[in-house]
């Protein structure tokens, strides 16, 4: 599903989109803010996703050292969700 909350067609807009954990996230946004996801260069909760707890900023620019740590935490966890994947895999054989 795309979505048109952030005003993407606009020249060179583009949108980066982080899934983090639960706990990540709530940390950032413990209620919603409430921010225009058609800002620039602000982390805000995805317009679409954020219940699966998915971050967004447009065009990241000053916020790109946060942005980079929410990165690394992102995939902190796809490396665990894997692994804890693999042990089930291996505990039914």
């Amino acid at each position: 599903m795309n979505d048109t909350a952030s005003d993407l067609d606009r020249p060179g807009a583009f949108r980066l989109n982080v899934g983090l954990p639960t706990a990540r996230y709530r940390e950032l946004f413990p209620t919603d803010p409430g921010i225009d996801p058609t800002t620039r260069d602000l982390l805000f909760p995805h317009p679409v996703h954020a219940a699966h707890h998915w971050v967004a900023v447009v065009e990241p620019d000053t916020t790109w050292p946060r942005v980079r740590e929410l990165l690394d935490d992102a995939y902190d966890f796809a490396v665990r969700k894997h692994d804890n994947a693999i042990r089930r895999v291996h505990r039914m054989s």
